[in-house]
Parts: C-alpha cells; structure tokens; sequence
C-alpha cells in the first residue's frame, strides 16, 4: 500500500500540538487533584479538631491554665515526739459542716472563674467589634469604639479580680 503525500499534510500542519495540549490538560488536571486534595486535607483536619470542641474541654483547659483549681493532695497529721495536741478537730461554723475557709476559698474560686470567663469573652467581643469598626465610618464607627472601650475596661477590672482571686486562692 502506498501513502499518498496528502495524508501526511495534517500531521505536518499539526505537528506536537495534540500531544503538548494532551500535556498541559494533563499537568492541569493534575494540579487540580492535588489542590482538591489539600484542601480535603485541611479541612478534615478542620473538621477534626472541631469535633473536639466542648464545655469539657474548655473547663479542662482553664484548669491547666490555673492550678490553684486543681485538687491538692491530702495532709495527714502527723504527731511529732514534742507535740501537746495530738488529734486536729475541724472546727464547723456551719450546720453543713463547711468551714469558713471552705467557704471562703469556694467565694474566690468562683470568682476567678467569672472573671476568667468574662475576659476570655470581652477578648472575643473586642476583636468582633474591630472588624465591625474597620468596616464602619462616622456616627456607627463612633459608637463602635465607645463600646470597644466599655469592654475594654470591663476585661481590664476583670484581669484585676482575677489577680485578685488567685492571690487569695494561694494563700
């Protein structure tokens, strides 16, 4: 069989385009996948770190971040050779059977953790009204930053209770 010259012409006209178009769909297709699968990935990693999110955690969390809230390990008295009282009473002020420093350590404790809690809220409103202050102009972004201001001072009187609270937690 002979091949006639003009069927060699559309290959010669053509030349390696075919094959560098089949090139770059295919580098585009593979560029494709991978950002496809980036982006699966972070946000499986999104989605698995938000399932971790909860009241418990968070509690856990703030009693790292403080230890005067931890447990203290049990003393147990001990009578030394010279010692004149040998049993320790504790002494009840209440008709639960709470002592006053029960209760007092209960009222600081309780304390540090409303405080606590509201700076980590005015932390999250303070950058919540930032954005909403860059976005507003005139009267609106005025009453932005005198709200911005309040909470402002609300976190710094809290930061003052906290320090109040575990200076007398420690004690």
């Amino acid at each position: 069989p002979q091949v006639s010259p003009l069927s060699f012409t559309p290959q010669r006209l053509d030349s390696d385009l075919y094959e560098q178009i089949r090139e770059h769909f295919t580098l585009l297709c593979c560029t494709e996948i991978d950002t496809c699968r980036s982006t699966h990935s972070n946000f499986s990693k999104i989605c698995e770190n938000s399932t971790k999110v909860s009241r418990e955690r968070n509690i856990q969390i703030f009693l790292q971040e403080f230890p005067v809230f931890t447990r203290t390990a049990v003393f147990h008295f001990q009578v030394a050779p010279k010692d004149k009282v040998c049993i320790l009473k504790q002494h009840s002020s209440s008709a639960e059977g709470e002592s006053c420093l029960d209760k007092e350590a209960r009222k600081w404790s309780a304390k540090a953790a409303k405080d606590y809690k509201i700076i980590s809220h005015g932390d999250r409103a303070l950058q919540m009204l930032d954005r909403r202050f860059k976005l507003l102009s005139g009267d609106t972004g005025v009453s932005v930053e005198q709200k911005m201001v309040e909470v402002k001072e609300s976190v710094r009187k809290a930061q003052v209770g906290l320090l109040l609270a575990q200076r007398y937690c420690y004690c």
